[in-house]
């Protein structure tokens, strides 16, 4: 049974409006005058309800213009897990993210190697012990590849590589870095590499807008040798 509430009005007729296509994707959705004339509400009910459309991902602000309809075109994002992503690298060392803590030592500090497309932000986690054995993965300049680098190392890689893929909301940081609209999910692609004593050698994670993109990976690996 419909709510006669107000405010349950608006959302449900604009949702309605939306799902029948008399407002498409980049459509301009009554104003929030415009609904408090059309409903009799004051502008704060209009506003909770626009908001709530924003909040469901539904609805876009656009600020000194409206709101208008989100659309979903989306297009792949390449997950390479052997070459480390084009342009400048910032390397710091700071504490895992919190999925990722176990593997990679708890509390410990880690290296993490960090590239940003536009598209999506690029992490590359790379434990102590591993950048000890192999330094330039600690250095500025870019490594064109890793995996030899690993390799020189005598640090000897499973050819079984765990992916994870998960829809979550996004951190403050992802939201500024990815510029994403209230509302927005991230994807979040992770590949964890292991050497042969079971220890964690790197953890890669891919985070991209989960309104613009999808994720393409390849998870089967031959390392050789």
């Amino acid at each position: 049974m419909t709510s006669h509430h107000p405010y349950r009005r608006i959302v449900e007729d604009l949702r309605r409006a939306i799902e029948q296509g008399r407002y498409r994707p980049g459509d301009a959705v009554p104003s929030q005058a415009e609904l408090c004339e059309q409903y009799g509400v004051t502008s704060g009910t209009a506003r909770s309800a626009l908001q709530r459309l924003v909040s469901d991902g539904v609805l876009i602000p656009v600020a000194g213009k409206g709101y208008y309809v989100r659309g979903y075109s989306r297009r792949p994002v390449r997950v390479q897990v052997t070459r480390e992503p084009e342009g400048e690298v910032l390397v710091q060392a700071v504490r895992p993210p919190a999925i990722l803590s176990d593997l990679l030592g708890g509390d410990d500090l880690v290296v993490r190697r960090r590239a940003i497309a536009g598209d999506a932000i690029r992490d590359r986690y790379y434990p102590g012990w591993v950048v000890e054995r192999a330094p330039r993965l600690g250095q500025t300049l870019p490594v064109e590849d890793d995996l030899g680098e690993v390799s020189a190392a005598a640090i000897r890689l499973q050819p079984e590589v765990p992916v994870r893929v998960i829809s979550r909301m996004p951190t403050p940081e992802e939201t500024r870095l990815l510029r994403l609209p209230q509302g927005t999910t991230v994807l979040e692609h992770a590949a964890i590499l292991y050497c042969l004593d079971g220890r964690v050698v790197s953890a890669r994670v891919a985070t991209a807008a989960g309104d613009r993109y999808q994720l393409d990976f390849t998870t089967s690996l031959n390392w050789g040798g």
